[in-house]
């Protein structure tokens, strides 16, 4: 294991940790997401959307950063630019939305680390 290969694993353990807990506490993603579950698919979609695809995709990077198998810094790259995209989506949020909230500025810098974390490996 090399000091790269640690912010990607740093930011699987991130993501996958956040979709873990929302897994089990879907009214914690309601929470952090100000979103309402008005019905049972509702909180069924939190636990889907927002938390199983979460875990399971920074689980199975996770196991390809470790394994080091051949696709895994793309692997982790494709997952960094998900989170990069979501980062200049609320970048774009606080312009055109009137959506500079302290919520939404942490919100911003933790998509961004954690993007800017797994695309490490391409990079260097």
């Amino acid at each position: 294991m090399e000091l790269s290969d640690f912010p990607p694993l740093l930011a699987c353990f991130i993501g996958g940790g956040m979709g873990l807990y929302g897994l089990f506490k879907p009214e914690w993603i309601a929470q952090i997401t100000r979103l309402q579950a008005t019905a049972p698919e509702g909180r069924s979609e939190f636990r889907a959307s927002f938390a199983g695809l979460f875990f399971a995709l920074h689980t199975v990077v996770a196991i390809l950063l470790l394994t080091r198998n051949s696709c895994a810094d793309v692997s982790a790259a494709t997952v960094g630019a998900g989170w990069l995209g979501a980062c200049f989506g609320r970048g774009l949020s606080f312009v055109y939305d009137d959506a500079y909230t302290r919520l939404n500025r942490y919100n911003l810098l933790l998509e961004a680390f954690v993007g800017l974390c797994l695309i490490t490996p391409v990079l260097f």
